[in-house]
């Protein structure tokens, strides 16, 4: 099932995400990771996406490879603007 505008509204509601995470301050964007406000365990230890609920790793050999695959998009991401920093 497609994710609905309402959906994203829903969970950034319950969740308490009021800013764009371009415009969050790290420790904000830390608090919502801390929440699990995008990622979680679910009870078998597999890895999901809050807000589709798809599994994206569902044991640490695929963990491992999803960390490696994230580290290839660092070079093209910004620093992080001053207005960003605690």
């Amino acid at each position: 099932m497609p994710i609905t505008v309402q959906d994203i509204k829903d969970h950034n509601d319950y969740y308490d995400i009021t800013n764009f995470i371009a415009d969050m301050k790290n420790s904000e964007y830390e608090k919502l990771l801390n929440k699990n406000a995008f990622f979680y365990s679910d009870a078998h230890g597999f890895i999901r996406h809050v807000l589709s609920d798809e599994p994206i790793a569902t044991n640490k050999d695929q963990l491992n490879l999803l960390i490696k695959h994230l580290e290839k998009y660092r070079d093209k991401l910004d620093d992080t603007p001053i207005l960003n920093k605690d």
